[in-house]
């Protein structure tokens, strides 16, 4: 029986490597060091295999230092990996893990969304993407990510780089579940589209409140986002994004001052409660939520 990992190193090497021709061996290259890092063990572990990861590319002005495996696995094992098939689900998932981490890209980026009401609000566009080359790659990949319940959108492009989608939130989120990144700025970002799904989006006023709270007064993210009902990730990214210092030191505790300032930008109470010990008492005010 064949180990189903194999086809997650099938998926890499499809997706962003190279197959000799002159010799039995398979190269691929990324920016990624922790990826080559995966790969190596697991031809370790289900080869007994050992290679090596050297540099590629150095860094340049605008792209990053790129590293290489030169993998020479004679001819049985070269075979193996370039014509196997998936043909489980499983396998499917393995191979398609391996291809996402290779040649995928994942992204979100604000939009602006005017209202037939006048009001304007802050979105996102979110998006899964493989470029690909070879048509015939992109409709298999699409089929077997059907298959597994993803929806995907083809753009087929004259300049070669044709590449598929997954868009809908739906997709996306089934998509976290069976196939996910192992890399970690990848997975990073992928985290950030999550949390954002299924949330309504903060108004530019909701905004400006995140802002002046976090400017003004001792509350820390964590407790921002419970009176936004957003989580932690979410109240830090929206502070980034509009270039706030997220490296103010929230260490003392909050007072009372801090408190009638939130209630005032809110206007209604602390939607938690503040045990007696986070507070610090102000001019004899005991006053806690």
């Amino acid at each position: 029986m064949i180990d189903e990992r194999i086809f997650y190193l099938k998926g890499a090497f499809d997706g962003d490597g190279h197959y000799r021709k002159d010799r039995p061996a398979i190269s691929i290259n990324v920016i990624d060091f922790e990826f080559l890092e995966l790969i190596k063990t697991l031809i370790k572990e289900i080869f007994n295999l050992e290679v090596n990861i050297c540099k590629q590319c150095p860094a340049k002005e605008n792209s990053k230092e790129q590293r290489r495996i030169n993998f020479h696995c004679g001819k049985e094992i070269y075979e193996l990996l370039k014509n196997s098939v998936p043909i489980t689900a499983s396998d499917k998932i393995e191979y398609l893990k391996g291809m996402w981490d290779a040649e995928g890209s994942v992204g979100i980026t604000l939009k602006i969304i005017n209202k037939k009401n006048g009001k304007i609000y802050r979105g996102y566009d979110k998006w899964l993407t493989i470029a690909q080359k070879d048509i015939s790659k992109l409709d298999l990949w699409c089929e077997y990510m059907k298959e597994l319940g993803i929806k995907t959108n083809k753009i087929y492009r004259k300049d070669s780089r044709s590449y598929l989608s997954v868009r809908t939130n739906e997709s996306i989120i089934q998509f976290s579940k069976l196939i996910n990144f192992r890399i970690t700025r990848k997975r990073t970002t992928l985290d950030l589209i999550l949390d954002r799904l299924g949330q309504s989006q903060l108004s530019k006023e909701d905004i400006d409140k995140v802002i002046f709270i976090y400017t003004n007064t001792n509350f820390g993210i964590e407790y921002i986002g419970k009176m936004f009902n957003r989580t932690k990730v979410a109240i830090l990214s929206t502070l980034k994004r509009y270039q706030v210092n997220t490296n103010k030191n929230k260490q003392r505790k909050i007072d009372t001052k801090d408190i009638r300032i939130v209630e005032e930008v809110l206007n209604k109470p602390i939607p938690f409660l503040l045990y007696q010990s986070k507070i610090k008492k102000e001019g004899g005010d005991e006053k806690c939520q």
